[in-house]
């Protein structure tokens, strides 16, 4: 039971796609858009999800002589993202009210840096919750509403303001992880390298083939074409949550 949990703790931290790179290289132009706009959202749900597990099963591993049932464990992993979901909700939609009546775009983006740090600190630390999804949550509730009565310079300026910060904390991981990184982990855990890659890229494989393309010929859909797919199995680039999720592993684990 222990060594599968380690299993799935590695699948969870690794499974977090980053699609700003494959979007940056294809553009927008057709057919290109649908396949960035497709992992564009398979990385919003699984960035969520796959932090959640990652924090759940790091502290099953952490409690000695634990050993949590499917439908528990299943259970507590639905309460976690659903409670967490719904506080995103309320926090946007209660911040969103405070900053209505301003002018000041300078303003209303700074209090949308308070939201990201209020969502997390209550879910993650108060409720016992995840910190990252009603994080997330609670910025696309307020990035929707504030859509609906901003007009579209502001909401240009909130988002150049958040994509700046986004490649600050990008860049401040890759510089950690690269500290981390010596010669002798690659002369050591070569092989395990090699088995992780292989594992990952086979696995990708069957998701995207198997799992998006049988799903793209339901009734009503256009169905992916090969080179679609092809693109979406190599488009599932890891970025900075893995790296994160890397740099935050416990030394007990």
């Amino acid at each position: 039971g222990h060594m599968w949990a380690l299993a799935f703790l590695c699948g969870a931290m690794i499974c977090a796609t980053d699609p700003t790179t494959i979007g940056s290289i294809l553009g927008n132009g057709q057919p290109a858009s649908r396949v960035v706009s497709v992992l564009e959202g398979e990385s919003l749900i699984n960035d969520a999800a796959s932090i959640t597990l990652f924090i759940m099963i790091s502290s099953v591993l952490t409690v000695q002589n634990y050993d949590p049932s499917l439908a528990g464990f299943s259970g507590r992993f639905l309460l976690v993202l659903s409670g967490s979901l719904l506080l995103g909700l309320a926090l946007g939609w209660l911040f969103d009210l405070i900053i209505a009546p301003l002018n000041d775009v300078v303003l209303t983006t700074s209090v949308s840096l308070v939201l990201a740090f209020v969502s997390f600190w209550i879910g993650e630390h108060i409720l016992g919750w995840s910190g990252v999804v009603s994080t997330l949550s609670s910025g696309l509730t307020i990035a929707y509403l504030q859509r609906q009565h901003r007009n579209e310079e502001d909401v240009a300026f909130a988002f150049g303001s958040w994509r700046i910060l986004g490649f600050l904390a990008d860049a401040m991981l890759f510089f950690l992880v690269g500290m981390s990184i010596t010669m002798e982990m690659f002369q050591i855990h070569w092989l395990a390298m090699l088995v992780g890659i292989l594992a990952g890229a086979v696995s990708r494989a069957i998701i995207v083939l198997l799992g998006a393309g049988l799903l793209s010929r339901l009734p009503g859909q256009r169905p992916l074409k090969l080179g679609e797919q092809n693109l979406m199995w190599w488009g599932g680039i890891r970025g900075a949550v893995a790296i994160a999720l890397a740099l935050s592993l416990s030394v007990d684990i």
